[in-house]
């Protein structure tokens, strides 16, 4: 069974593990291999679709995920019948990737039995023959999907859209159609594209590089020597979610306890949002409608609970992080450097925030204190300020190609 890797995405702690997966398939063959990955007359590594830089490392131009994409490719090892003879669809469910990917490669075809829940190893002519019978019962060619998998070759996919077209169907969809197509479909909406635009030389020539909604010490590594070389010439990176990306939260649900002064109400009248009759209380428990975006861009269950508190203005949030085993108080101040830079955020490390500290003005303050695994986050707002008021100043901003910060940092 897999164990949890606990080591840096770069380093000396990923290139330990880039050995041991070397050695699994041979350490000869394999490290010959990888000197000709993303190399001009090599290969392109199958694990990512990261771009080759003009001048690539003769050593080292892969990260720790393509060693592992690699060995999966040239392993040796073959899932043959006399595993799907011995183990169930429902028991093979529960595996980790790991360990289904451990088993090695298919080497003939197989069809599902429902009444035994299992794979049966079919001849290559049944396997067609029941294709086929597929086909022909179809109303409409359009009815059919030629899925296939990213790691299919240029070749074999170029042979399987011909046979889907021959069909009648332009549905060739692979699994980057599946996975950005919400994304491009999003990016079409707001940006007017649906694919992104930014070259490899654009990271050269940035003065601010801003990370959203992936972590790229682990999805793309390769990613790290071009944010080095940023950092290097003054270039800002901000890299959002900066504990869940830095990959010290453990698995439990955060607690996030916030009070809001009655003008984060609303601006609908009731007695119970009117300030002479406002009582410190919860509301919404469970079901807040900030809860699941919190969630989407956290990336990890939360459990919200809001209150309503008799003061005008201000949001103070006390949060409750259980981070993992042996995560220390030097990487927790690490991860959130990130935003040690940004102008409308204040980092106070230990020093409790205040609504008070922050009233009337547009910063964010953050402090943290770490007792064991055991992490508490407070967060000072003042919502009007910066709250929608603060945003839409700041998306002015953008828009007109200012600093974001433009008339809101220099007014005070």
């Amino acid at each position: 069974m897999a164990t949890e890797y606990e080591g840096n995405a770069g380093g000396w702690g990923a290139l330990k593990s880039s050995m041991k997966f070397l050695q699994r398939e041979g350490f000869a063959k394999g490290a010959k291999t990888l000197f000709k990955m993303n190399q001009p007359k090599g290969f392109d590594c199958p694990g990512c679709a990261w771009p080759d830089p003009k001048k690539t490392s003769a050593i080292a131009e892969y990260c720790e995920n393509g060693v592992k994409a690699l060995n999966y490719e040239t392993t040796k090892k073959r899932a043959t019948k006399a595993l799907f003879m011995e183990k169930t669809v429902s028991e093979m469910s529960t595996w980790d990737d790991f360990t289904l990917e451990d088993t090695g490669r298919l080497t003939e075809p197989f069809s599902y039995n429902q009444k035994t829940d299992k794979y049966e190893a079919i001849s290559w002519d049944e396997a067609f023959t029941m294709m086929a019978e597929e086909f022909k019962a179809l109303e409409n060619p359009n009815d059919a999907i030629f899925y296939t998998s990213g790691r299919t070759s240029n070749e074999a996919a170029f042979l399987y859209q011909l046979f889907g077209r021959m069909l009648g169907t332009n549905n060739v969809p692979d699994c980057s159609n599946m996975c950005h197509e919400s994304s491009g479909v999003a990016m079409s909406e707001t940006v007017g594209i649906g694919k992104g635009t930014v070259s490899l030389e654009d990271f050269e020539e940035a003065d601010a590089i801003y990370v959203f909604g992936q972590n790229p010490g682990t999805n793309h590594p390769r990613m790290l020597s071009e944010l080095q070389e940023a950092s290097k010439r003054g270039a800002r990176i901000v890299s959002f979610n900066p504990l869940k990306e830095a990959g010290l939260l453990a698995d439990q649900a955060i607690i996030v306890n916030a009070v809001s002064g009655v003008t984060g109400a609303g601006r609908k009248a009731s007695v119970n949002t009117h300030f002479c009759e406002v009582s410190l209380a919860p509301y919404g428990l469970f079901n807040h409608r900030h809860t699941p975006e919190i969630e989407q861009h956290l990336g990890h269950p939360v459990l919200f609970t809001p209150h309503l508190g008799n003061f005008p203005r201000g949001i103070l949030e006390t949060i409750y992080v259980q981070l993992k085993p042996g995560v220390t108080a030097e990487q927790v101040n690490a991860a959130y450097q990130v935003l040690a830079n940004e102008p409308l955020i204040r980092l106070l490390g230990n020093k409790i925030p205040s609504i008070k500290g922050v009233a009337k003005q547009p910063f964010v303050d953050i402090a943290w204190q770490q007792k064991g695994e055991q992490l508490i986050v407070m967060s000072a707002i003042d919502n009007l300020l910066k709250g929608a008021a603060g945003q839409a100043l700041q998306c002015i901003n953008l828009a007109m190609g200012e600093p974001h910060h433009t008339g809101l940092v220099g007014a005070l």
